[in-house]
Formats: C-alpha cells, structure tokens, sequence
C-alpha cells in the first residue's frame, strides 16, 4: 500500500509585528487559523487518512498549524529549515518513511514553495496559483521521488467545512 502524503499550507496568521529580519517568522495563527487547522485535521481523520507523523517549516505559524493537527492525531511533530527552501525536496523525501508502510503523513510550508513541492511530487501543475492558507494537495507515494505521486486531490477549509457540516 502506498503512503498518503498530505502537502499543506499553514493557517491564517497574524500580520508580522516590526521589521526585525526575524519577524516574518516570528508570526503566530490567529484564532481562525488555529480553529481551521484543527477543522481540517477532523476532515483527514473523516476521509480516513490516520495521520502518523508532521514536518513543518521552523516559522512559528507552520509550527503552530502542524501542531494542530498533532494534538488531533496524537502524532509527532518534527520541522526542518529544508521547507523554507523551495527546491530542497530531496532532504524532505529522506525524511519520509518506507513508502509503502501504508501510513499518512502531512507536510506543512509556505506558499509558493509549497505548491512548487506538490506540483514537483506528482510531476504535472497539480495546484495553479497557489495554495490557499490551510489547504491541502492529498497525494498517494509508492517511491520517494519527485514526480513519481498520484494526485488524489485538493482540499480547502471549505471542502472540510461541507464535508464536516457547520462547525459548533
């Protein structure tokens, strides 16, 4: 069986605070984005996709977002500087587990190297015009290599949302 591989970009956050060099990566979710995060955990765990373990780009935001759905599943969360990097695809995929454990994991980044990742994964223009914050690309892997993944689809905060029903 193949690995889902969940690509996503991180929730809405709030807008930076200074101009220090480091504050883009300082910024935190807001309440919005915290509580799409978790929607969209409940929408992975509804479609039966049982999330095992999270990488997420070191900023806070991305953290924060992988943290959401870790506190759902249960699941570690580790980040690595490689998804700040729009071309390091290669350190990410020796990250990965055995491809065909038959297990789920979920990538969290930044636009536009995110969508670049998902689009390099399955080898085609998977996502046109980027991610949307909190949206994910579903992708099953059989290898870890670029282009070698088989699109399952492109799930936004709405998608969950009708799926889910109105959140309480």
């Amino acid at each position: 069986m193949p690995t889902t591989l969940i690509i996503m970009r991180h929730g809405e956050a709030e807008d930076a605070k200074g101009t220090e060099p480091d504050a883009d990566l300082m910024r935190m979710l807001t309440e919005k984005g915290k509580k799409t995060q978790t929607r969209m955990a409940e929408f992975f765990e509804k479609k039966g996709w049982r999330v095992l373990g999270i990488f997420t780009s070191p900023a806070a935001r991305a953290r924060q977002s992988g943290l959401q759905i870790s506190d759902h599943f249960r699941a570690p969360t580790d980040w690595d500087l490689c998804l700040l990097n729009p071309i390091a695809e290669v350190r990410l995929l020796q990250k990965l587990p055995d491809p065909n454990d038959n297990v789920c994991y979920v990538v969290i980044g930044h636009d536009p190297s995110i969508t670049l990742f998902a689009n390099r994964m399955c080898g085609e223009e998977v996502v046109h015009g980027g991610m949307e914050k909190s949206a994910a690309v579903v992708l099953e892997v059989t290898e870890n290599a670029v282009g070698t993944a088989k699109f399952i689809g492109y799930f936004t905060p709405r998608d969950a949302e009708k799926e889910l029903g109105a959140s309480s």
